[in-house]
């Protein structure tokens, strides 16, 4: 890493990708690379939903944080939103990592694995022994960063929607 919590990797015909935390004057980028995430997902990222998160990333009460990768003219390009989450059974807390988006222009280019060289290294200051993330399985591209820089785990997700009192059976 670099000063001030950065984390910087140069590279050939692209320049310099810097990762730094995110700040106030990141938000009209970071909220064009956050729709163009739910875009992705086909989800949309709503207005209520943008204050929400923005609020979230920004009060020091919320064990969540968020990260941008720039350029090396210093433009987002790239952002990531990662949590501290207790684990029960390591009696210890980890790192969860909600989002991780590189903008299409600038993928292929690294950036994406340095965002997490960046989270390696937060997740060592705040003593997690794992930081554990999801994606789709159509996600190859991102899949195919993911099988080199971690592993896939034995477990399933599953996804309970608390407004239908239905049980699933099968």
């Amino acid at each position: 890493g670099i000063a001030d919590g950065m984390t910087s990797r140069a590279l050939p015909d692209t320049g310099i990708y810097t990762v730094r935390t995110l700040a106030h004057q990141d938000h009209r980028a970071w909220e064009a690379l956050y729709r163009a995430y739910g875009d992705f997902y086909m989800r949309e990222a709503t207005s209520a939903t943008l204050v929400a998160l923005w609020d979230w990333l920004h009060d020091p009460e919320r064990p969540i944080w968020g990260l941008v990768a720039c350029d090396m003219n210093g433009t987002p390009c790239g952002l990531a939103h990662y949590q501290e989450i207790l684990s029960p059974l390591r009696g210890t807390a980890i790192g969860h990592l909600d989002d991780l988006f590189v903008a299409p222009e600038h993928r292929g280019r690294d950036v994406g694995r340095t965002i997490l060289d960046h989270l390696r290294t937060e997740a060592r200051r705040r003593n997690w022994p794992i930081v554990r993330w999801i994606t789709h399985t159509d996600n190859v591209h991102a899949r195919a960063l993911y099988d080199h820089v971690a592993g896939p785990t034995d477990w399933l997700l599953y996804t309970m929607d608390s407004t239908k009192s239905e049980t699933v059976t099968t």
